[in-house]
């Protein structure tokens, strides 16, 4: 790249170099080189610098086309993963009424996770009856198949055969069962409270019961022994969640109460006594804990 400037040496007059005396015309030709290699100097800066900045700005760009690569790769992947996805086939169902319920959930989890896989209802349904074997579920799902392989089924989605499947091999009656284990059920000695309300709740949520007779059910299941310490509080817990947490303080208080009895007769069987036994437990209580 050529520059055409003009330099210092051009604008000063020729007085300028008479005064320099006898060497002034020699000077006039260095000076002006010099100037002229200043200005192609100043020229070349400027470029590298331009280049610089375009160099910067595409590793910037480039920086960029990369992590958006990245990114779309794994979204990419991710979805294969997802697509490929499969669900472990549900077990055999043979009709039992005990595991109508399970079954159904499994065949909704399997169906839903390879929707992909199904080309039409057909499909689904043919998939859902290929697991009923064994017992009455068997001659069941044999006569459907047929009606299905004819074009013939009542059926126009999968859950339309699944409640079918629940209405005839389910419990008639879930909530009254519900209820009466529910009634039944009671807080057994070595039980803890987190086991009796996990069992009660499971039980709970079938019932169809308001708040008033759950907790009166709750209360009905409760050992003897936790109901007198609850009585004797100065006021009684409001509402089942209230319930849930006084038992289960005191039912913690009262195994504790039970470790600390025991710890005191291992530390008696060896002879301790008295105020060491009280001292040796508080100074170091965990040691002391049943395992």
């Amino acid at each position: 790249m050529h520059y055409q400037q003009t330099t210092m040496s051009h604008k000063l007059p020729d007085e300028y170099w008479d005064s320099l005396g006898p060497n002034g015309p020699f000077l006039h030709e260095p000076f002006h080189n010099q100037s002229q290699l200043v200005i192609q100097l100043q020229a070349a800066n400027n470029d590298l610098q331009t280049q610089m900045l375009d160099a910067s700005d595409d590793v910037a760009n480039a920086a960029s086309q990369a992590t958006s690569a990245v990114a779309w790769t794994i979204l990419t992947n991710a979805q294969v993963i997802m697509r490929n996805a499969k669900a472990a086939d549900p077990e055999t169902f043979d009709g039992s009424q005990e595991k109508t319920k399970q079954f159904i959930q499994s065949i909704h989890i399997s169906v839903t996770m390879q929707i992909d896989a199904f080309v039409d209802k057909r499909m689904k349904f043919l998939y859902a009856l290929s697991f009923m074997s064994g017992g009455m579920a068997q001659v069941w799902a044999a006569n459907e198949t047929s009606m299905i392989l004819a074009n013939m089924s009542m059926f126009n989605t999968i859950e339309g055969l699944l409640m079918s499947i629940e209405k005839t091999f389910g419990d008639p009656d879930r909530e009254r069962t519900a209820g009466t284990q529910l009634h039944t059920l009671k807080m057994m000695l070595g039980m803890t409270t987190e086991e009796y309300t996990a069992n009660f709740e499971m039980l709970a949520g079938r019932t169809g019961f308001n708040k008033a007779s759950l907790e009166d059910a709750y209360i009905l299941g409760l050992p003897q022994s936790i109901l007198l310490k609850v009585y004797s509080q100065t006021s009684l817990p409001s509402g089942m969640d209230n319930w849930k947490t006084v038992v289960c303080n005191l039912d913690c208080l009262q195994t504790g109460y039970a470790e600390l009895k025991q710890s005191i007769w291992q530390l008696r069987s060896k002879g301790l006594s008295g105020f060491i036994l009280i001292k040796v437990i508080l100074s170091d209580p965990r040691s002391y804990h049943l395992t």
